[in-house]
């Protein structure tokens, strides 16, 4: 009977206890209270600062119980003088483990042990209260109020470094923060024709900045380096519309500017490829426009008169251009048919006259070795590329006599170009063009033109009947 009493006591008690540790994981655990981790003294109207002593003569004496926090006497100098409201405060640096501070001052020729200017000991308070301000006297010991003084703001400066050189005249932006904040790397400021390449803390643009806690102004210098164009594009413009078409370019830099971007014929380097070019049953111009790589740029916009384009992706020799139904087509073959058309027509146009029978733009007056060169490239195209090549058309005089003008296409000009150059192009024609049919006497003359029709219609139709 006793065991089985004694058994339901223990139970008894074990229940108790874990009743009692129910309890107790229940209590709420209430946050530590903390010292600040800055302290201010208020200097501006205080005794010290009336008898003509310096603000930098300032020491605050940090301590827990008999122990010193921090320097030994007289403590620790201010970290920083701030002004707030136009009244300055001498900052310092709470230790870490003080409760405990007694703020004194060393005035110029005075004992540099005497204890006698300085205030009481003070307990640093724990309830957001930061700041120290002198309202007694007694016996040279000095006593006062805390409070908690308002925030501090911080200035961060930025600066343009171009090339190396500083811009410290107009200064690119400012940011205020609060003391004590952390400053995070601040977004890009893209300028148009740089590459933004971050963010420094010294005009050579050598040390990287990261975050940090900000404890007083400071300058950051942004290092911007000239893009250098290295690829292009092609756009094929409709006369009627080009002088307000803007081609805008983000995801990097923004080379072409803010929005809306630059004028397509504005274009530093832009190359336009003069004359009348018959594309997608219009008169258009061809613009080779180069980018740089660097810029980082991944997508293009065309804009004006109230309209865009949606996001095209920015892609190297594409070729970009309106159809015939208003939409935006960008075409990686059609780009590498407009990079070899511009070659072959920069060649022909170099041909000059160099007897009776060989007239200026001649096809028959190019080399062998032109050629040669020409009709390799264009076996290297896609088979999408060269359909655009074989559609393309280009006025030229139709006999010897140079007087009847007309367009011949380039499938006709290959085949010539590769009984020049003695090869065999599978995808040209191999009926020669004149009624001539010696092919040394074979005259194909033009302008400085290349006319397109159809290429659009044609690629198109091709790629409905795959899908």
């Amino acid at each position: 009977m006793k065991k089985i009493l004694f058994g339901v006591a223990a139970l008894g008690l074990l229940g108790l206890a874990g009743a009692g540790l129910g309890l107790k994981a229940q209590d709420t655990v209430e946050a530590k209270a903390e010292v600040p981790a800055y302290v201010y003294f208020e200097w501006t109207g205080s005794d010290w600062e009336t008898w003509g002593a310096d603000i930098s003569d300032m020491y605050a004496y940090f301590f827990d119980g008999a122990t010193a926090k921090g320097s030994a006497w007289r403590g620790d100098k201010a970290v920083s003088t701030e002004t707030v409201s136009e009244k300055q405060y001498a900052k310092f640096a709470v230790p870490s483990g003080a409760t405990g501070v007694v703020f004194n001052f060393l005035h110029d020729g005075w004992d540099a042990d005497d204890w006698t200017h300085q205030t009481n000991d003070l307990s640093i308070p724990v309830d957001g209260k930061n700041a120290f301000r002198l309202t007694e006297q007694n016996n040279y010991k000095y006593d006062g109020s805390w409070f908690t003084l308002g925030s501090i703001s911080r200035t961060i400066t930025k600066y343009a470094v171009y090339d190396g050189v500083l811009d410290d005249e107009t200064p690119l932006d400012t940011d205020d923060v609060e003391d004590g904040e952390t400053y995070a790397i601040p977004g890009s400021i893209l300028q148009t024709g740089y590459h933004f390449a971050g963010w420094f803390t010294n005009e050579a643009c050598t040390a990287a900045y990261e975050a940090t806690t900000i404890t007083g102004n400071i300058s950051l210098y942004a290092k911007y380096t000239t893009l250098v164009a290295d690829k292009y594009i092609y756009y094929v413009s409709d006369k009627d519309s080009e002088t307000s078409n803007n081609i805008y370019s983000f995801g990097g830099d923004k080379e072409f500017g803010d929005w809306p971007g630059t004028l397509v014929t504005g274009v530093a380097g832009e190359t336009e490829v003069h004359g009348t070019l018959s594309f997608d049953g219009k008169s258009r111009n061809i613009y080779r426009i180069p980018f740089a790589s660097e810029a980082a740029d991944t997508h293009i916009i065309f804009n004006g008169g109230g309209d865009q384009t949606g996001d095209l992706p920015l892609a190297h020799k594409t070729a970009y251009w309106f159809e015939s139904n208003g939409q935006i087509r960008a075409d990686a073959d059609a780009g590498s048919a407009i990079e070899f058309l511009l070659e072959a027509e920069s060649i022909r146009n170099a041909v000059t006259k160099t007897g009776g029978a060989i007239a200026d733009y001649s096809i028959c007056g190019i080399s062998s070795s032109n050629a040669s060169s020409l009709c390799a490239k264009y076996k290297a195209l896609t088979a999408e590329a060269k359909a655009y090549v074989d559609a393309a058309e280009t006025y030229t005089y139709l006999d010897k006599t140079a007087t009847d003008e007309g367009l011949v296409s380039y499938s006709d000009i290959m085949a010539q170009l590769a009984l020049i150059a003695g090869v065999s192009l599978d995808s040209a024609s191999s009926v020669q063009y004149m009624e001539n049919k010696d092919p040394t006497a074979l005259l194909i003359g033009s302008i400085s033109v290349l006319s397109v029709a159809g290429i659009g219609l044609i690629a198109y139709s091709r790629k409905r009947r795959a899908e």
